[in-house]
């Protein structure tokens, strides 16, 4: 792991345990950009919910930012096992694609899934794609001797919540498996693989880059498998965002992973079941119709009913009539 000006908190010496180390970025982003894109006052003001987890937590930042990210955590969670390390933008693992990035992107090769010119620029590429290669870079050194590593986007609890009866910790310590992702859309993997021009046009699977998990005996494997998708994305000549490239990685992996559903607002709320937005649940399961995947459409169904059952997922009086439908559907 780089060292490039690290701070640690007191509590790490001796060297600290946590069953779950929680990696996060921040990088200034605005200043390297024209337009609107949030700048480093927004984050700070927004990034209390991470900073403030009893998990180890090693966040990656530029070295002026050290300071102030340290501070703020020892404030948040003085005993908390802590690594702020200071690395360099152009240092990040994907940062050296930007250039070829925006070649591909200045010959007008920009898919509809990266279509977005002020949020989705070369650097905020960059970043997004060298978020499991810091992952894993933890995971190899695994310096609290941690069974599991989550990522989680700084600011996340401006977008997401936990339930009342939930937190942020306890989601992530409750979790044990290889691989957890949020699946905002789903599609099956042969209807894109073979797309002479990687995503431009065809379907695509999408899982939330805001959060995500690894066993620590799969992350390098996960990394890897994204590093091979981030290249060959690049080489197509077609580059997208970061939640395209997790999607075809999380498909390939998908007996390996448990997966939640829902919108980016219930990343947490949505971890362990359906809890809340029915609408985006029906809107896969339609979709898992329409295209054919009859496993997938019946894993929709089993989770939903269940959610129901036992009281925990409320419905409309349209939303149940919408499930009916969904059902006739499915068997016709």
């Amino acid at each position: 792991m780089p060292t490039t000006r690290s701070t640690t908190a007191p509590t790490d010496v001796p060297v600290a345990t946590s069953e779950i180390t929680v990696v996060s970025a921040l990088v200034d982003l605005a200043s390297r950009e024209a337009g609107s894109r949030r700048d480093i006052p927004w984050y700070l003001e927004r990034c209390s919910g991470v900073l403030s987890t009893d998990h180890a937590l090693i966040v990656f930042t530029e070295p002026e930012l050290v300071a102030g990210i340290t501070g703020k955590r020892r404030q948040l969670a003085p005993d908390a096992p802590t690594r702020i390390v200071g690395l360099p933008f152009d240092h990040f693992p994907r940062a050296r694609d930007i250039a070829e990035i925006s070649r591909a992107f200045e010959a007008g090769q920009r898919p509809p899934t990266a279509s977005n010119t002020t949020k989705d620029s070369p650097a905020y590429l960059a970043f997004g794609w060298s978020k499991p290669e810091l992952l894993a870079m933890v995971a190899k050194e695994n310096p609290f001797q941690s069974r599991a590593f989550w990522w989680s986007d700084i600011a996340l609890s401006e977008v997401a919540q936990p339930l009342h009866d939930q937190s942020f910790d306890g989601l992530l310590s409750s979790w044990n498996g290889h691989l957890h992702a949020n699946v905002l859309w789903e599609t099956d993997r042969s209807e894109y693989a073979h797309s002479t021009q990687f995503y431009s046009s065809t379907p695509f699977s999408k899982v939330a880059g805001g959060l995500f998990g690894v066993s620590a005996d799969h992350a390098l494997t996960f990394a890897s498998d994204f590093a091979f998708e981030a290249d060959r994305c690049l080489e197509s000549g077609w580059p997208t965002i970061d939640e395209v490239l997790l999607g075809v990685v999380v498909d390939r992996q998908r007996s390996a992973a448990t997966l939640s559903y829902g919108p980016w607002e219930t990343l947490l709320a949505n971890f362990n079941e359906p809890r809340l937005a029915a609408w985006h649940r029906f809107r896969l399961l339609r979709d898992c119709i329409n295209r054919g995947l009859r496993d997938r459409a019946r894993n929709h169904f089993l989770q939903i009913e269940a959610a129901i059952n036992n009281g925990r997922l409320s419905l409309s009086i349209d939303e149940h009539r919408e499930l009916e439908e969904l059902r006739r559907l499915a068997s016709s």
